[in-house]
């Protein structure tokens, strides 16, 4: 069903439009210049959601952590707390006032929207690097007395003969996740990086670039989508970040439309006029790396808003509301796969009750048997969940084109 269209008032502020703009989108209209009815909404409320869409809280000076990134433990909202979302179903209350019925569902009648994304860090596990490592950490492991970890690393170095036969590896995943994701009726974004500039990129950059082109052909081929995984330092500059866009466009062989940074390590006000600058169509970086949830408060696409320009910017985020790394990572949440799937129905219930479009990641090495230590049943609890309640999942772009063709009027 399209959304119906609604008119904001002349004399509100571009700022207090933009917001506007943003909530009647989420609650089911589309806002035009002067035709339709008018959309009264109250200007307490308005202030109050720039201040979180348009990141007022990590302006220059924020608290950041040691990769530059703002944490869940620095923001002013609580863990689950989500002011702007709170204000939907009020927005929705103004435009049915105004004489117009929004537009209830999302494609198909779902009631929510999920972005499934795959950060490929570590297409393959099994270099001489990551032999030596698996080696290193399992002697480790045993002098330390860490039963379990040895055990776990011993497993995993018993079957690189097996993966030698048969050409296979654990971290290559992609065509067991496309079949899992396809027995849903979803199709997901693997976020691919383009260079190595950083020992944070990965330990071994060689490796990676000699299988880029045959993961590159790979994710195409399974019926994904292919995105950007900006690497660890380009976000801090313009024409490193060009260069890796371009890269691998040639590669793909066409425009590239969706990116996340590696890491989430995007320094909010600093990049978002780079990344409009570049193009893009859509950005999902946007969320905690330590806890799940909307860091802007607000779980549907938005266009971000640029303080040094004044105006919002022309690519659409896509909030980010759980990672994998969260869950499981010593450093964040580090919790057992069963409490894993209580935090996933934690998310999936929240998305569901406020009828948002955001996204999720999980990595390409959480599926392995020996590895992933039980996170991709994790996953596909997540897929199942979807389904019961009602939900849809599909790729970055798949939701960025319905956002603009359904909700968008500008």
């Amino acid at each position: 069903m399209s959304a119906p269209t609604i008119r904001i008032p002349w004399e509100l502020s571009i700022e207090h439009r933009w917001v506007a703009e943003s909530l009647a989108a989420a609650a089911g209209a589309r806002v035009t210049g002067d035709a339709g009815p008018e959309l009264i909404l109250e200007h307490e409320d308005l202030d109050l959601a720039f201040r979180h869409l348009a990141r007022v809280e990590e302006l220059p000076g924020a608290s950041a952590d040691e990769h530059g990134r703002f944490p869940g433990s620095s923001s002013c909202l609580r863990r689950g707390e989500a002011p702007v979302d709170a204000l939907v179903p009020k927005v929705a209350a103004a435009i049915r006032k105004a004489g117009v019925e929004p537009a209830p569902v999302w494609p198909g009648g779902a009631r929510f929207f999920v972005v499934l994304s795959h950060d490929i860090d570590t297409p393959w596990r099994w270099t001489s690097t990551g032999l030596r490592g698996a080696a290193s950490r399992l002697k480790h492991a045993a002098e330390g007395g860490r039963v379990r970890e040895a055990l776990l690393e011993a497993r995993g170095l018993a079957r690189v003969p097996v993966h030698k036969l048969r050409g296979t590896d654990p971290n290559w995943s992609f065509a067991r996740v496309a079949e899992l994701e396809s027995r849903h009726g979803f199709a997901s974004t693997s976020y691919v990086l383009a260079a190595h500039r950083d020992p944070h990129d990965g330990a071994a950059p060689e490796e990676y670039a000699a299988r880029r082109p045959r993961l590159v052909q790979e994710l195409s081929l399974l019926g994904g989508e292919v995105g950007l995984h900006a690497s660890y330092r380009s976000g801090d500059d313009e024409a490193l970040l060009r260069a890796e866009k371009h890269d691998l466009e040639v590669l793909l062989g066409r425009p590239l439309r969706g990116l996340r940074f590696h890491y989430l390590r995007m320094r909010w006000h600093e990049v978002v006029g780079r990344l409009d600058r570049l193009g893009i169509e859509y950005d999902t970086s946007l969320g905690f790396s330590d806890r799940p949830g909307p860091r802007a408060g607000f779980s549907f696409p938005f266009r971000p808003w640029d303080h040094e320009t004044g105006r919002p910017a022309s690519f659409y985020e896509l909030p980010l509301l759980l990672m994998d790394a969260t869950l499981t990572e010593s450093r964040y949440m580090h919790l057992s796969p069963s409490r894993g799937r209580k935090e996933v129905d934690r998310v999936l219930d929240r998305l569901a009750a406020t009828g948002g479009g955001a996204a999720v990641l999980w990595h390409n090495d959480r599926f392995d048997r020996v590895y992933g230590r039980g996170w991709g049943g994790v996953y596909e609890h997540l897929l199942d969940g979807i389904v019961a309640r009602g939900g849809t999942a599909g790729t970055g772009a798949a939701l960025c084109d319905w956002w603009k063709a359904e909700r968008c009027a500008f």
